[in-house]
């Protein structure tokens, strides 16, 4: 799940201004390849003066953009087909 929530830079960015956080422009170019995405997630939103929190994830999940999704993780667009989203 983490993951996917790397995908959008924009969705993170959202969720870290409303916590009075850092901008953020810029994620991970391909999150599908990060061996432990929890950790770089983490990272990057205490880089930008926001804490790890199931909130927080769940409004980044809420934002996220599903065509940048599926283009930056494809194991995402496999999980679409299956549940028809």
């Amino acid at each position: 799940m983490d993951t996917w929530l790397l995908a959008d830079a924009s969705a993170i960015d959202a969720a870290v201004q409303r916590r009075g956080g850092n901008r953020v422009t810029k994620s991970h170019d391909n999150p599908d390849s990060l061996l432990k995405p929890k950790e770089w997630l983490r990272k990057l939103l205490e880089d930008h003066k926001v804490g790890y929190t199931s909130a927080v994830c769940g409004e980044i999940a809420q934002a996220v953009d599903l065509q940048v999704l599926e283009q930056k993780c494809p194991g995402f667009r496999a999980f679409a087909e299956l549940v028809d989203c």
